[in-house]
Order: C-alpha cells, then structure tokens, then sequence
C-alpha cells in the first residue's frame, strides 16, 4: 500500500459537505434527464416527485416518501460535488412518484376551491 502514496498526495475531502437544496437537487438532476434542461427550471422540477409521494395516502406512499426525503437530506449534508451517482440508487422509486402528482395536485386544488 504504501507503494501507492507519496508524501507529496493530498488527502482526499471530507464527506460532510452540507450542500443543502443544491446538494439535493444537483444530485437528482445529474442522474436524469432532467440534465438536460436549464437549472432554474430542472431544480424545482427534481422536486415534483417528492410531493407525489406525499399525496399518495397509503403504507407505501408513506414508506417511499420517508425513503425519498431520508436520501435528500443525505445528499443535502453528505457527500461531494463529484458523488452525484448516489443518487443512482433511489432514482427509480424517486421518479416514480411523479405518477401520483396529479393526484395530489388535484386534491390541493379541491382543498384549496374549498375555503
């Protein structure tokens, strides 16, 4: 091993980055297609999924929205600019939730026509 280091390497970063909302978003936005379109319109984007999740009132809509928030704030405190492929791992239950938007959004809108 220590044929492999030299004293002149640097030592690599450390993990707690506390990257916030772009931590989050960067990391959901480099693993998608959503890579693709200007930044100001794929973050807000990255984050519809999420509130599906949210709307969707059963065991497992709980479950995958606690699984999906539990990974952001991941991204958001741990993890460098150059580790967006963990997000490679919950992307597919991520995007799933889009599925379940116009549910919730039409339930916000009833609840919102209400009042």
């Amino acid at each position: 091993m220590n044929a492999l280091l030299r004293p002149a390497d640097r030592p690599s970063e450390g993990w707690l980055a506390l990257r916030g909302m772009r931590g989050l978003t960067g990391n959901i936005v480099a693993t998608s297609p959503l890579q693709f379109l200007p930044a100001l319109l794929a973050a807000p984007l990255a984050l519809l999924p999420l509130v599906g999740w949210t709307g969707w009132k059963s065991p497992l809509g709980t479950f995958c929205a606690l699984l999906c928030t539990g990974y952001g704030l991941l991204f958001m405190i741990a993890g460098r600019d150059n580790n967006f492929y963990w997000a490679l791992v919950v992307a597919p239950v991520w995007f799933a939730g889009l599925a379940f938007l116009p549910l919730t959004l039409g339930s916000l809108w009833r609840r919102a026509v209400q009042r």
